[in-house]
């Protein structure tokens, strides 16, 4: 199997070049990209501030249609809409045994060496063998991932904004509802209305924020704060 993807080869570097892509093992599924978007962790990796193996894809917050299904897969069929997770927690190390697999470390390991959570990356570019960013590399055409990193959508939820709950919006709202626990009728104070300071207004406003406060310099950010449930935004200098 083929597909087109964008490759980073050294930092500041990056075109499309078409890539062979192993076949689905029996727990894996094919997903066609239909939205990615461009997190935080990819631009640090593409100035090079993020040491990565190269090349590479990059690209982890997606979403698209399952093509095809391996031998072994259940829930998910040809056709199925699903976002993509990067964390698919092997569920067996220490951390994943303590309810803990945001801290999976085969998990850590695969994202530091560039490969899938099984060790392998399953592309490769005449014999060369291309490494996934953040074991995903969603930025392609097509991906091929295990059935658990492809959770289905259902058909309500546009791609382009279902791909984002892949990371900016589990980052944002899991900060507030996960880390933070706030008791309802807290007030909260965010710093910068980026991508992940959008989704932490949002979940402020689901645990029951009294107040929202947003503080950042773009007119257009706090603009959007204030349409997703923040109460006040000022610029740092007001």
């Amino acid at each position: 199997m083929r597909t087109r993807a964008a490759i980073m080869w050294k930092p500041g570097r990056l075109d499309v070049r078409e890539l062979e892509v192993e076949e689905p093992q029996p727990h894996e599924v094919v997903v066609r990209m239909a939205a990615v978007g461009v997190c935080g962790t990819d631009l640090h990796s593409y100035k090079g501030e993020w040491e990565r193996p190269m090349p590479i894809v990059l690209g982890h917050e997606g979403a698209g249609i399952v093509e095809g299904v391996g031998d072994e897969v259940e829930g998910l069929r040809q056709g199925d809409a699903v976002v993509l997770s990067w964390a698919p927690a092997c569920g067996d190390c220490g951390a994943c045994r303590r309810n803990r697999p945001a801290a999976c470390g085969p998990l850590s390991t695969a994202i530091g060496r560039g490969t899938l959570l099984g060790g392998r990356t399953g592309l490769s570019l005449n014999g060369e063998t291309v490494y996934r960013g953040t074991a995903t590399g969603a930025l392609a055409e097509r991906v091929v991932v295990a059935a658990a990193a492809a959770l289905p959508l259902g058909n309500d939820v546009p791609l382009e904004q279902a791909a984002l709950l892949g990371c900016a919006a589990l980052t944002g709202v899991g900060a507030v509802l996960n880390a933070a626990r706030p008791e309802p009728g807290f007030t909260a104070f965010v710093i910068g209305a980026g991508g992940v300071g959008q989704f932490v207004v949002q979940g402020a406003r689901i645990a029951g924020a009294a107040a929202v406060l947003v503080v950042d310099p773009v007119a257009a950010r706090r603009e959007q704060a204030l349409r997703v449930g923040a109460t006040a935004a000022c610029a740092p200098d007001d």
